[in-house]
């Protein structure tokens, strides 16, 4: 196998791999936005696990969004846009039956945004 074919097969499954986490990014807003404006009857009420879940989501949120943008402006337009989302959807549950603005909820997102922005500057 030739070296051209080789770096043509490396392409093709770089392109396939952001394309999968791109896909993967997509969904896991979707589930946000599912997650966040549900009535309170569908989720559990453990204020500490709260957020935790709110940390850990918008941290693998954030990864996926820098896995999936490769220019660092653009990385960071698309965190602040992250930030933005979790105070919308948070002002949002002011709508939704059972459920309330939290200001803890935004510093969970905003510390999960902040620390998967760290991790992912050491490592690539």
């Amino acid at each position: 196998m030739n070296l051209i074919a080789l770096t043509n097969r490396n392409a093709s499954a770089r392109a396939t791999l952001l394309l999968a986490v791109r896909a993967m990014l997509l969904s896991a807003i979707a589930c946000l936005f599912v997650g966040s404006l549900l009535p309170s009857d569908f989720v559990p009420a453990h204020p500490f696990r709260d957020k935790a879940l709110h940390f850990v989501g918008y941290a693998g949120i954030a990864s996926l969004a820098m896995i999936s943008i490769r220019h660092r402006r653009r990385q960071l337009i698309s965190l602040v846009l992250l930030t933005v989302l979790g105070v919308a959807l948070e002002l949002g549950q002011m709508f939704v039956p059972g459920r309330a603005f939290e200001l803890g909820d935004i510093v969970a997102n905003g510390g999960g945004i902040f620390v998967a922005f760290q991790v992912h500057r050491l490592i690539w």
